[in-house]
């Protein structure tokens, strides 16, 4: 079985990606191959994290929840929101307490926007992130654009959005 964990990469209030997030945990659990984790960045920022080995405190810091999570894990799938042509700094400050719990480790990106480019920005920028931590960034990734739009409330009304995350779904359960 493979291990995957969602990742919902801000913490901001009222944000729009959660509904994607959750939407993707449905399908996910969907596939009795996987083994799904569910992190909620909210729940993980403000607790106590690992500090890399460059940093104070050296390599020998007590394991954090992150930490139990990332090391278990195979695959990763980060939904993202685009802010400012960038990454969300809640998600940078989880991602960059870890390093190698991530190497070897397959990465996928869901990029959330209310424009039409889906989050083809913060896409492309988390894949350098991804390569600098030794992760494999995959090329299948899901672009929801226009996300007010495609949501309704927390259900999704564009049948084009439900087919994607369908197939991404069932690509990164197959490759996982």
């Amino acid at each position: 079985m493979t291990k995957v964990t969602l990742v919902l990469g801000t913490a901001r209030e009222e944000r729009n990606s959660e509904p994607v997030a959750l939407y993707l945990k449905t399908l996910f659990e969907a596939h009795e191959d996987v083994e799904l984790t569910y992190v909620d960045v909210r729940e993980h920022v403000h607790a106590p994290v690992t500090i890399p080995p460059w940093g104070a405190g050296g390599t020998d810091e007590k394991a954090t929840p992150w930490q139990e999570i990332a090391s278990a894990t195979d695959t990763f799938v980060f939904v993202l929101p685009e802010y400012n042509h960038g990454y969300p700094g809640e998600w940078k400050l989880l991602i960059d307490s870890l390093y190698k719990e991530y190497e070897g480790k397959l990465a996928y990106t869901v990029g959330v926007s209310t424009g039409i480019f889906g989050g083809a920005r913060v896409i492309d920028h988390v894949k350098q992130v991804f390569v600098e931590l030794k992760m494999i960034p995959k090329r299948t990734a899901l672009y929801v654009g226009k996300v007010e739009e495609v949501f309704k409330e927390e259900t999704p009304t564009d049948e084009g959005f439900i087919e994607r995350a369908e197939k991404f779904v069932d690509a990164v359960s197959q490759k996982a």
